[in-house]
């Protein structure tokens, strides 16, 4: 295990933008509000098309390099007296919108979840809630551009989900509408962190793998509740609202160097930009999806959550 948080880190790359800004107010604490406003705008982020270039970038054997966008440049808030409040966020052309309709909620698994179901004007959001019984602290799971109930490092996000509850965090994790769509993606995440805020939660953390790195990067940067953002082998692609992250936010950036999909150097690259907390490591002989480590990622992710939702000055210090 290398950890080079103590070292130099290359130099951002000349000519990639500067980061989007994003900042909101939370909801109010209702805890069944069944409709809420999310309105995106941005320059087709999301559109078909628009994104398939960072939908390669999961994908082995992809050449394709696009310059990163910039998905949020301002976020503005507009309290509503009737349907609590307007999110409106503020970037370069088309401008589009989800309105959280209904919610659905089933009854608990015997693996500790139960499924909830967003339905939203722009289709059904479906989740993975393992409830904390009154918990206000909660951690958010997204996969990469694949989609579906993926997770990394074996069973990584379930696993930490149920040991979790014993530490009366909640966990939710969010299926994508359309995977790989970014803007689409950051959407789908923005309406769970909305449910379990109207759930009584007020402080969380964002774990991505992939593609998703990018994902939870631009939710944390959105959310005034971020505690901690975790990558998983991210892209660099989207990555760069890793700049406005809440001042009292960290970032931990783990990443294999045997990864053939996304160099280490995408991780390297967010962790220069990132402010202080913040930790990267990187695991000799891992591949993308890290199985080879998958114990040590457990260990060090779980911790690193554990503290940022206690005590979110101690993920300061290196613990390996």
């Amino acid at each position: 295990m290398v950890d080079p948080t103590r070292h130099p880190r290359p130099a951002v790359p000349p000519g990639e933008p500067a980061s989007p800004a994003g900042l909101r107010a939370p909801l109010p604490r209702d805890r069944r509000s069944t409709r809420r406003r999310l309105v995106q705008r941005g320059a087709a982020v999301g559109l078909a098309g628009a994104m398939a270039p960072a939908a390669l970038r999961d994908w082995p054997g992809s050449a394709h390099q696009p310059s990163a966008p910039t998905v949020v440049t301002s976020l503005r808030v507009t309290p509503s007296p009737v349907e609590g409040r307007e999110i409106a966020v503020q970037a370069e052309g088309e401008r589009f919108e989800m309105e959280i309709l209904d919610v659905r909620v089933g009854s608990v698994e015997a693996e500790g979840y139960r499924t909830v179901t967003l339905a939203t004007s722009r289709g059904d959001v479906e989740c993975r809630h393992y409830p904390a019984p009154n918990a206000t602290r909660a951690a958010l799971w997204v996969p990469g551009a694949i989609g579906g109930w993926h997770t990394p490092a074996g069973d990584l996000y379930p696993r930490l989900s149920r040991e979790f509850l014993a530490e009366d965090v909640t966990s939710l994790q969010v299926l994508y509408r359309q995977a790989a769509m970014l803007g689409e993606c950051i959407l789908d995440l923005l309406a769970g962190l909305a449910y379990l805020e109207g759930e009584g939660v007020e402080a969380v953390s964002f774990t991505g793998h992939s593609f998703g790195g990018a994902v939870v990067i631009q939710a944390g940067a959105a959310s005034p509740l971020t505690r901690t953002v975790v990558t998983l082998a991210t892209q660099g692609y989207g990555a760069d609202a890793v700049t406005r992250l809440p001042d009292d936010a960290s970032i931990l950036l783990v990443h294999g160097t045997a990864d053939q999909i996304l160099p280490p150097a995408s991780s390297e690259r967010v962790y220069a930009r990132a402010h202080e907390p913040k930790r990267l490591m990187l695991y000799p002989g891992a591949n993308h999806n890290l199985d080879q480590v998958a114990a040590e990622v457990h260990d060090l992710v779980h911790d690193w959550i554990l503290q940022a939702l206690t005590d979110p000055a101690g993920t300061a210090t290196p613990t390996g």
